[in-house]
This record gives C-alpha cells, sequence and structure tokens, in this order.
C-alpha cells in the first residue's frame, strides 16, 4: 500500500521523528513547498488533482490541517512563484501557476482578516529575497560568505497593523447629552411651518365637532328603567 505521509525532523536529529501525519494512498510523490513567512507547508504531486495545506507549529502535533486546495483535474507540476509578486493589499501570501494537460493555470492563496486596510505585519515579515544572489560564484569559491539580503513587503502608504488603533466595539458610543440643534434656512420655512400647524389645529377642530354632532348622547331614559321590579311575595323559597 503506498501510503504517503508527511515527517518532520529535528535538524539536530535527521534520525528520530517528532512529527508524522497520513495524507492518503497515492503511488505519485509529493512535492513539499514550504513558505517560512507564514509557516504554511504546500503538497501535491504529478497527477494529483488536490493541493495540501498544513501550518507546521514548534510544538505537538506539530501539522495543523489548513483548507486544501481542490481542483477540477489532475495537474503536471505546480511551481510557486516569487514573494514580491503577492499583493499585499488583498493578504495575499502566496501566489503558483499549475500545469495541466492543456493549460498553465494561475493561483492565489489569501488569509481572511477583518481589518484588511491595514498592513498585516504578522503574516507579511521580513522576507529573504531567495530569487536573486546575495553573492557571485566567484566570491562563493572564494570563501566569502554574505547574508541573504530581505525585502520589506510593507507599502508606503498602508498602516501596519501592530500600530493601528483598536477597533471600536457596536455601540460603545455614549449618546450625546446636548439636545440637537435644528437650523430653519430662513423666514419663508419658518412662515410655513407656523401656517402649517395654525391650519392643522383648526382641522382638528372641525373633525372634533363633527364627531361629537354624530355621537351626541341622548338624554331620554332607557327602556328598562320604566320596568317594574319584582314584588317580595313572589319570591318562592
Amino acid at each position: 500500500v503506498s501510503e504517503r505521509l508527511i515527517h518532520l525532523y529535528d535538524c539536530n536529529d535527521l534520525i528520530n521523528i517528532i512529527g508524522q501525519v497520513g495524507l492518503d494512498v497515492s503511488p505519485a510523490t509529493l512535492i513539499p513547498h514550504y513558505d517560512e513567512d507564514s509557516s504554511t507547508l504546500f503538497l501535491s504531486g504529478k497527477g494529483d488533482s488536490v493541493i495540501f495545506a498544513y501550518e507546521v507549529a514548534t510544538d505537538s502535533p506539530y501539522f495543523h490541517p489548513l483548507s486544501h486546495y481542490k481542483c477540477q483535474n489532475p495537474h503536471q507540476c505546480i511551481s510557486f512563484l516569487p514573494k514580491f509578486v503577492c499583493n499585499v493589499q488583498e493578504v495575499e501570501f502566496a501566489r503558483a501557476v499549475r500545469l495541466t494537460s492543456s493549460t498553465i493555470e494561475p493561483m492565489s492563496f489569501h488569509v481572511p482578516r477583518l481589518r484588511s486596510e491595514y498592513f498585516q505585519d504578522d503574516l507579511f515579515p521580513p522576507t529573504r529575497k531567495n530569487w536573486e544572489p546575495s553573492m557571485t560564484s566567484s566570491e562563493w569559491f572564494s570563501g566569502i560568505n554574505k547574508p541573504v539580503e530581505i525585502l520589506d513587503m510593507k507599502p508606503n502608504e498602508m498602516i501596519p497593523l501592530s500600530e493601528a488603533p483598536p477597533p471600536v466595539k457596536a455601540g460603545s458610543n455614549k449618546p450625546s447629552n446636548t439636545s440637537p440643534r435644528i437650523a430653519f434656512e430662513g423666514e419663508v420655512v419658518l412662515q410655513s411651518s407656523l401656517a402649517f400647524l395654525q391650519n392643522s389645529k383648526e382641522k382638528e377642530e372641525k373633525i372634533k365637532q363633527s364627531m361629537s354632532s354624530q355621537c351626541e348622547l341622548q338624554q331620554s331614559s332607557l327602556p328598562q328603567e320604566e320596568f317594574e321590579g319584582v314584588d317580595p311575595d313572589e319570591w318562592v323559597s
């Protein structure tokens, strides 16, 4: 049975396995791509139609499954593009192209964030420029050792999320103690408003008079009042 597994080793001890997770059963060899900025591991192989994604942690259980990317048809291979092509304004942390039997399809991986108007500096730390050499071959053969250059992904016009003000909770605004002020736009509006109120009062008085005339109470006695009562001798015990 060709069960595909992921093993995690300590770089100082390549014998003992510290983490393991099983994927599926397939003869295809998995090709990993690790994004160290987000600690995300992408896995897929030739003939697969699923791209597995895991977040790698420093403590047990080490592998935390993410939403796997399911494709409509199998692919031949996948190539992830350099980090600088990602659109940080849309919280895109990885981009790749997928080669099928007849097409080359672009793929984009995003992280949903509530305050996406700020630069997500926890997701986009200064990244290594691994698409550019830090020194020439002659420098390397001569024993020179240079660190890899670093690229700051933050655009100049964006504020880091770590420096953003705290979000305002809904309903936290206190009502104002001052009453709202009403401003009239000239004397014409004020006069027309007073005339409208006066006409409304006159109409109200006319309606009351009309209702009173229609619902006038009769002063005559009721027929029940003319009935005589029962004589006490007529009661049967």
